[in-house]
């Protein structure tokens, strides 16, 4: 059976890796937070950041930059539910 995950022994071209990011990964959570408190409409983040509204929508989704997904750890007012005490 072949085994379709990447080889170890490949490169990681994740994220500003690639050499084709326009995001960096300070840009990224940036992103991310500023759309979860409210602050910005996806579209706006996409004409701030010089990206495209789907990227935006594949970063606040975890669909893009998924790696710092893993190691993020969220502060603790982050978890709570909105209007919560």
């Amino acid at each position: 059976m072949a085994n379709n995950h990447r080889s170890d022994n490949l490169p990681d071209t994740r994220g500003i890796l690639s050499g084709r990011s326009k995001l960096s990964e300070e840009e990224v959570l940036e992103i991310r937070l500023l759309y979860e408190v409210g602050s910005y409409t996806q579209r706006q983040l996409a004409r701030l950041y010089g990206v495209t509204q789907k990227m935006i929508w594949a970063i606040v989704n975890k669909r893009a930059w998924a790696h710092l997904w893993d190691d993020y750890v969220e502060p603790a007012w982050h978890s709570r539910k909105k209007g919560a005490v």
